[in-house]
């Protein structure tokens, strides 16, 4: 089995470290719109995606909703029939407060990312809806320790997130199962790891464990727009659908990874 990431990212990055040292999986093939790495396969243009893939192939979907949805269309269409699963985000609950795979899709959700999905489920891919991703050199963590972290509002909003390689054991899970059992197909998953928090939690948390100074607050309309949810994500569905236990099931797992430096 060939698995080929398309898109790449940080993603797609985890999903290979981790598929090199599963005897399940082969190589894994990095498809992007220009080379990056060696090794990668590059096609320019995603909306000209070829037939690539062969029957026993397994495929990561991870590149953005694009404006007119050609390439989307074009990789679905080089997908159908074939193990693969497409990450998307938990953004498209909208102002739900609490998800799980049962919370329906917010009316006003992002059409282009809805129509990417819709796309690639029809192709019969898995779609596993993220929230915040971080690892050792990327999240919450890593901006409050630089300095460039803002509390948004009082800090008493939820938030939830997944660390990177619970979030490749996710999807490698998919993969393996559509590859048995194809009974997801077409289905959509949130994720998220056990512990949802609010950011004044996490902030501490952050600040105790590296010894830093607590990053200032700014009002909620003045903060990024991914952090004005009010989200908790319970993705135990995924995770039972798949066999995973996840590695870090809190942020406090993550996050002590990286040790004081």
């Amino acid at each position: 089995m060939t698995l080929y990431l398309v898109g790449g990212g940080y993603t797609a990055n985890a999903v290979r470290r981790l598929a090199a040292a599963d005897r399940r999986f082969g190589a894994g093939v990095v498809v992007r719109r220009r080379p990056v790495d060696l090794g990668d396969r590059v096609i320019p243009n995603f909306a000209e995606f070829p037939q690539i893939f062969e029957p026993e192939d397994a495929v990561v979907v991870t590149f953005p909703a694009t404006d007119d949805g050609r390439a989307e269309a074009a990789v679905a269409a080089a997908c159908t029939e074939i193990p693969t699963v497409y990450v998307s985000s938990v953004a498209l609950y909208g102002s739900a407060r609490e998800v799980s795979v049962a919370t329906p899709t917010a009316t006003d959700a992002d059409p282009r990312r809805l129509r990417a999905e819709r796309l690639f489920q029809a192709a019969g891919a898995v779609i596993l809806r993220a929230p915040a991703i971080y690892g050792a050199d990327r999240g919450v963590h890593q901006r409050i320790r630089a300095g460039a972290h803002r509390i948004p509002g009082d800090g008493s909003r939820f938030t939830s997130r997944i660390h990177v390689d619970d979030l490749a054991a996710l999807l490698l899970g998919a993969l393996y199962t559509q590859k048995n059992d194809r009974r997801h197909s077409g289905c959509v998953f949130p994720v998220g790891d056990a512990t949802p928090c609010s950011h004044k939690e996490i902030a501490q948390f952050v600040c105790e464990t590296f010894s830093v100074p607590s990053p200032p607050s700014v009002p909620l309309e003045e903060a990024p727009v991914t952090l004005r949810g009010d989200r908790r994500v319970d993705g135990r569905a995924a995770c039972e659908a798949f066999g995973i236990s996840l590695r870090y099931p809190s942020f406090r797992d993550g996050i002590r990874r990286d040790g004081p430096t």
